[in-house]
């Protein structure tokens, strides 16, 4: 009688199924590992664009800033001519050139004040600037108000502040422009009710 091992067969058989299958499972094992590489990859990609891009985009919206702080300062500064000329035009109508004025101011001011602003609207101005001291805020009061053209001037406003690192005073004075310059007595001296609002004033000032 012949016998024929079926067992043998089985195993080898089995044995080649199990290889074969283990095959497989390391190709997708590595089909796997490879498509998380490839997707890592792909993500790495993209963020360093939305990075570069990002960085494009600040510097875009800083030099847009830049721009629009320039813009705003030469508009300023176009405001700041418009008024100069509006105030020179205002003084030329009522046929009085802006020098008077301005020289006016010049010989008034001390030379530890410095001016900041001058705005003259219909007639009534407000001078705006900076003192090293009260009695200096007030020496330019008291001059001012001995000039035709400031007569009825007040002090309105005068605190402490900075200035880099000093302390001055800033100041705020308003009154009526006389443009004919003739707010004054005939001798030149302030009436005797524009010398009382002068010395009221000056009592006035903060220290």
């Amino acid at each position: 009688m012949t016998r024929i091992n079926l067992l043998g067969v089985q195993s080898g058989v089995q044995s080649v199924e199990n290889r074969r299958q283990l095959r497989l499972g390391y190709v997708v094992i590595g089909a796997n590992v490879a498509a998380m590489l490839l997707a890592s990859l792909v993500l790495r990609g993209i963020a360093a664009s939305q990075a570069s891009s990002m960085a494009a985009n600040k510097t875009r919206i800083r030099e847009l800033l830049k721009v629009v702080h320039d813009v705003e300062g030469e508009e300023r500064q176009r405001q700041m001519l418009e008024d100069k000329r509006r105030v020179i035009g205002d003084l030329e109508r009522r046929g009085i050139g802006p020098f008077r004025i301005l020289e006016a101011l010049s010989d008034a001011t001390p030379s530890r004040l410095w001016l900041t602003e001058f705005t003259d609207r219909s007639g009534e101005v407000t001078i705006t600037g900076l003192a090293i001291d009260d009695p200096t805020v007030a020496e330019f009061l008291a001059r001012l108000q001995r000039s035709p053209h400031f007569h009825g001037l007040e002090l309105m406003e005068s605190a402490q502040t900075e200035e880099g690192k000093m302390r001055v005073k800033k100041f705020v004075m308003k009154g009526p422009l006389n443009y004919s310059g003739n707010g004054h007595a005939g001798n030149g001296k302030p009436a005797a009710p524009a010398a009382a609002k002068t010395s009221a004033a000056q009592g006035g000032v903060a220290r």
